[in-house]
């Protein structure tokens, strides 16, 4: 009866079956430790950008006869796998800044800042909120043009210490050429 050392040598059939009864048994190893290291990164990148939103303004305006009524009309999406909990100081503000036509120059001046524009402090995965913004009746000088509305929707991620989602949008309307 031959010793195992001496039934492999010389003999290349015993030698490429180990090699590939083990080489397989590698090639899985590596392949479930690369799946191992896909799903860890997936729940990485879930937990750090899983905190998606979208943030949208829409605004009009009409003439009174009290004055100018701007109406700006935010929305907010959160598009993500969680909640989006607005930052507590300034979580959600509308601004309105009236645009004027100086000397032929553009020229911005902050007129009115609305904080908290959503009652709540937070948006669910999947849902949208939107609301109505008035603004107090304006009388602006005759070289304003129109208004910028501005969104502004501020949030902490994850790590809040390092870091705060900011979503911002804006638009412009024009002054009504008509006055009724």
């Amino acid at each position: 009866m031959r010793s195992a050392v001496e039934h492999h040598h010389g003999d290349p059939i015993p030698v490429l079956h180990w090699l590939a009864v083990h080489g397989l048994n590698l090639v899985i190893g590596l392949g479930a430790g690369a799946g191992a290291v896909a799903v860890a990164a997936g729940g990485v990148l879930a937990f750090l950008y899983g905190r998606r939103a979208s943030a949208s303004v829409s605004a009009e305006v009409h003439s009174r006869p009290e004055g100018y009524l701007v109406i700006a009309r935010p929305v907010i999406r959160a598009v993500g796998l969680y909640r989006v909990k607005f930052q507590e100081t300034d979580g959600v503000m509308v601004r309105l800044r009236e645009v004027h036509l100086d000397n032929d120059e553009l020229v911005e001046r902050e007129c009115m800042v609305y904080p908290g524009a959503f009652g709540q402090q937070y948006v669910d995965a999947g849902e949208e909120l939107s609301t109505s913004v008035t603004f107090p009746p304006l009388r602006p000088p005759e070289s304003v043009i129109g208004w910028l509305v501005f969104l502004d929707v501020a949030a902490p991620t994850w790590l809040a210490r390092f870091r705060t989602g900011v979503w911002r949008d804006q638009t412009f309307i024009p002054r009504p050429t008509q006055e009724s």
